[in-house]
């Protein structure tokens, strides 16, 4: 009998079933998630017009809130 999952594979199963394919959509999340931050920091650190550092920068925030909206989303329906 596992003491982490109180009784076994089937125990676990119902606990952690509908959770454990999210591990795939949260890597794929933090990756994407590091590339957008990588491309946040480029533009902070070489875009010289504050208009368009400004503007190019909301747009990455935006996709970045979308990625955490859908892996929220994923996440709150595992979870009912």
């Amino acid at each position: 009998e596992n003491k982490e999952t109180g009784g076994g594979d089937d125990a676990f199963k119902r606990r952690f079933g509908k959770i454990v394919p999210l591990e795939t959509l949260y890597k794929d999340t933090q990756k994407q998630l590091r590339k957008l931050r990588k491309s946040k920091k480029l533009v902070e650190r070489e875009q010289t017009d504050p208009v368009k550092a400004y503007d190019q920068i909301s747009k990455i925030e935006a996709q970045m809130q979308a990625l955490f909206d859908r892996f929220n989303k994923a996440y709150r329906e595992a979870n009912k």
